[in-house]
């Protein structure tokens, strides 16, 4: 998954976009912010969340993953992928903001 990320990141950085990996938002307990922690996520512009995972049987890990940190951060538009064992699943996400 390491390469994939760099790749990726790589190629974001050739296209002069602004990139945040692993953000830090504040870490929740019964509605109440008890610390702050990194979300497993790459943040492209502020505003597109990127999840990626591996060698699942399905995208709903990435997909659930993705929607959860673009609720914490507010973004409105995301990806998740799957790098599976025989399989690429990608899958665009949306989270209508109140």
């Amino acid at each position: 998954m390491a390469v994939t990320e760099r790749l990726l990141l790589t190629a974001l950085s050739i296209c002069q976009l602004d990139v945040t990996t692993r953000p830090i938002a504040p870490a929740m307990f019964h509605q109440q912010v008890v610390h702050e922690s990194a979300l497993e996520c790459i943040v492209i512009a502020g505003k597109f969340v990127m999840t990626l995972t591996a060698h699942f049987d399905s995208n709903e890990f990435a997909k659930s993953l993705g929607l959860s940190h673009m609720k914490t951060l507010n973004a409105p538009w995301g990806v998740a992928a799957n790098f599976g064992v025989k399989t690429l699943q990608v899958t665009a996400l949306r989270y209508r903001t109140k």
